[in-house]
């Protein structure tokens, strides 16, 4: 799994979904990007647990299958430097914001 760092939430819902199917996760590695995470997977070093997103990087070597019944949902979050708000920063907000349902919907 990814370095607990990196998403608290994530990393202990994981847990917490791996007693509840009734076994403990045996943690060899926690890499603190996905991509390395990816990477230890591809050279055999193991299998990982991790968001459906991590499935659009680049993977040659893994396989991608989903653990059925294990609905847990991402929060996700925009943020925004006020000190730096700019015109550019205002359209971006805007495009977020009115793209937000197929936004949610492509990391579902």
């Amino acid at each position: 799994m990814f370095h607990r760092d990196e998403a608290v939430g994530l990393f202990d819902d994981t847990i917490m979904m791996c007693k509840q199917a009734g076994f403990s996760a045996n943690i060899v590695s926690q890499p603190r990007h996905m991509q390395t995470l990816l990477t230890e997977v591809a050279a055999g070093l193991g299998v990982a647990i991790a968001p459906y997103c991590i499935s659009k990087l680049y993977s040659q070597g893994c396989h991608f299958l989903p653990i059925n019944d294990a609905h847990k949902s991402i929060p996700t979050q925009l943020h925004v430097n006020r000190a730096n708000y700019s015109a550019t920063v205002d359209a971006f907000l805007a495009l977020v914001i009115a793209n937000q349902p197929s936004i949610a919907k492509s990391m579902a």
